[in-house]
């Protein structure tokens, strides 16, 4: 039996089936017609037994059964019939075809008015075709049945009992399909977090679901029956006015909720007209979110200003802390030392300040700004130009009138520059490679093939193509999955082209490729334009990844050479001249173009790399473009704010510590100390 069957729907058929079966038994009887009186005292007797067992039966089929306790009753009134029938045939052989198809209804009727299992069904004809057999051919006194009689009815018993039970079968699956389907309809009725109603033509609720009673403040057996007109804070005077989109509803507690309600016909399971289904909605909880979420615009505002201002200030701080510590020192007069740790005092002050500003600024990664495509695709060819090998000619194709994309600079600069990676590992060794940065506008229609997921609306789109071996369609298809790569295992990069998708995604753009072999490769990478800016990604936290431990190895040489790469004057002073008197070589640079360019002309070599996250084209892309040069070269961040903490978090295993901004004299000199491999210089 399915579970799904309510007691209800099985005890009244049962019980209607049962009385039938009396009425019939009984009726029989008085219109039957016997050979003798002793005939019709029995067949009197067999059939008042088997009407009183199946009113008996008719009476026990209660509602409050369960569907267990109902199925045996079911079983009991099939084999009462069956019974009564040959029991008849006993005392009348000659009515064995009358009974016969007394039986074949018997079996058919059960297995359509009964909503049982057809495994019951089929015990039930089991049993009544082993005592039809029994009564038929063991019992029926010999000769009182003419030729093959007997052998036919038995084989028309056996066909049709099988025939049942492929019905009940059949029967059986479709009631559990309908109730699978109710219990779907079911539940999303009842868990939906619209209140909705069904309504006659009238607009009286004949049905409701728990949110419906919950928006009225109205317990479910006050809803059914009342009209949905009644429950409106305003009278509907005009006879179609209650189906409006917007009522006020008027709750017992005598608040008023603000209500939209969509009106749609629906078939009326009774099979006579429709009926109408109204779906609820709460305004006041929609306008409650709107809030909400201007709110949270509001703090995300204050917390990407906080954050940039918090940078800036740090970078001074800095510079001040620095050149105050350095001066401390080196000044003989008492009081220009005291004046000196008085600028210190002030300086540390202001870093209790900009600390309490980044936390206003967490937890954010992604800082989208305008930014113009043009100075991108040309500051990120500068920077790919750097990284090829002579043989590359680097070219861009920028169309006229580009609008402003809205864009994280740095991870846009760091995606870019794992497309050049890939490119100039694809193209080595084929003569007259180009790698292109093309930029144009695009705009994207509803159901753009091209483009699967991407918004409608105007976006630019910047092209970076190769003349390498290309790929072919099997790995294509496999290019953003994380850590898949075609190199050697030693020269994997990491994520790969699964990094460049998880920042396209950030910035609510698009990545596609294009390749075949022997036709280079092309990945295009859409990005949406300043006026579609979308709200800043949150992310776990903004928080500098920790120290990296100090690498066992030699003592840092005398005048070891360093590099400082960071944008803000002061920051690059002040560390030149403290790192000076510290006995290293020091070299700086504001960007990533002037870093490359010292770097390559260092002599002797750069040994390590002091590096600012936050740069004009990106600290993660420069940290990039430097190890590809010089891979050996030891790199120490220093960064007073992040926006792009995870970008921090990956290199924090590739680097030889962190730096946060300000910072004391001391832990400067341990920092650089460490990073070399040893103690001071």
């Amino acid at each position: 039996m399915p579970e799904q069957l309510t007691s209800r729907t099985y005890a009244r058929a049962l019980r209607i089936v049962a009385a039938t079966i009396a009425v019939v038994a009984v009726a029989k009887h008085l219109a039957g017609d016997f050979p003798d009186v002793q005939a019709a005292r029995e067949m009197l007797f067999i059939r008042s037994a088997a009407a009183a067992i199946a009113l008996i039966i008719a009476l026990l089929s209660s509602v409050r059964r369960s569907v267990t306790q109902l199925e045996p009753l079911a079983f009991a009134l099939g084999l009462d019939i069956a019974l009564m029938c040959l029991g008849a045939v006993l005392v009348v052989p000659g009515e064995l075809w009358e009974q016969t198809v007394s039986l074949v209804a018997m079996m058919f009727g059960a297995a359509v008015f009964l909503p049982w299992s057809w495994r019951w069904h089929a015990t039930l004809v089991a049993n009544t075709l082993v005592v039809a057999t029994i009564t038929v051919l063991l019992l029926v006194p010999a000769g009182a049945l003419a030729g093959h009689v007997a052998g036919r009815a038995l084989v028309t018993l056996y066909a049709m009992g099988a025939l049942s039970v492929v019905g009940a079968h059949l029967a059986d699956r479709a009631r559990r399909h309908v109730a699978a389907s109710e219990a779907r309809y079911r539940g999303l009725f009842e868990t939906a977090t619209d209140g909705i109603a069904l309504l006659d033509e009238n607009g009286f609720i004949r049905e409701a679901n728990p949110r419906l009673a919950d928006l009225l403040g109205r317990p479910m057996a006050e809803l059914l029956g009342a009209r949905l007109r009644d429950f409106y804070a305003e009278p509907t005077a005009d006879a179609d006015e209650w189906r409006s989109a917007a009522h006020t509803i008027r709750r017992p507690d005598g608040r008023n909720v603000e209500v939209e309600i969509e009106f749609s016909p629906v078939p009326n399971p009774e099979g006579v007209g429709s009926l109408i289904q109204a779906d609820m909605r709460d305004r006041t909880e929609r306008r409650t979110e709107e809030r909400r979420l201007i709110q949270a615009q509001r703090l995300d505002s204050m917390a990407r200003l906080s954050g940039a201002l918090a940078h800036q200030y740090n970078n001074i701080l800095g510079g001040i802390l620095t050149h105050a510590a350095v001066l401390r020192e080196e000044v003989p007069s008492p009081d220009a030392r005291a004046a000196a740790e008085e600028v210190l005092k002030g300086a540390r002050r202001g870093r209790e300040l900009t600390q309490e500003l980044l936390g206003l600024s967490r937890p954010e990664t992604v800082v989208l700004k305008p930014a113009s495509p043009v100075q991108f695709v040309e500051s990120t060819a500068a920077l790919a130009r750097a990284a090829v090998p002579a043989g590359v000619t680097v070219k861009t194709d920028v169309a006229p009138g580009l609008p402003s994309i809205v864009a994280d600079v740095d991870q846009l600069v760091h995606a870019c520059l794992e497309l050049v990676f890939n490119a100039r590992d694809a193209m080595r060794g084929r003569p007259n490679s180009l790698l292109t940065f093309k930029a144009a506008e695009e705009r994207i229609a509803g159901g753009n093939q091209e483009w699967p997921g991407a918004p409608p609306g105007r976006y630019v789109r910047i092209s970076v193509a190769d003349t390498g071996r290309g790929m072919d369609p099997a790995v294509a298809e496999r290019v953003f999955e994380p850590f898949f790569t075609t190199k050697p295992l030693h020269e994997a990069r990491g994520l790969g082209l699964a990094e460049v998708q998880r920042v396209l995604r950030e910035h609510r753009g698009a990545v596609r490729i294009e390749t075949a072999i022997g036709r280079g490769t092309t990945v295009h990478l859409l990005l949406p334009i300043a006026a579609a800016a979308a709200p800043l990604v949150p992310a776990e936290s903004t928080a500098p990844p920790p120290p990296a431990a100090a690498p066992a190895g030699p003592l840092a040489p005398k005048g070891a050479t360093i590099l400082i790469v960071d944008d803000e004057e002061i920051v690059r002073n002040s560390l030149k001249r403290a790192l000076t008197r510290f006995g290293y070589k020091v070299l700086d640079a504001g960007d990533g173009t002037s870093a490359l360019a010292a770097m390559q002309a260092a002599d002797p070599p750069v040994d390590l790399v002091i590096l600012d996250l936050v740069l004009p084209g990106g600290g993660a892309g420069v940290f990039e473009l430097l190890k590809a040069i010089r891979p050996e070269v030891r790199v120490l961040i220093s960064s007073g704010y992040s926006p792009d903490a995870e970008a921090a978090r990956g290199l924090a295993e590739r680097v030889e510590g962190f730096l946060p901004k300000p910072y004391e004299l001391s832990q400067l000199k341990t920092a650089v100390a460490n990073a070399l491999g040893g103690q001071a210089a």
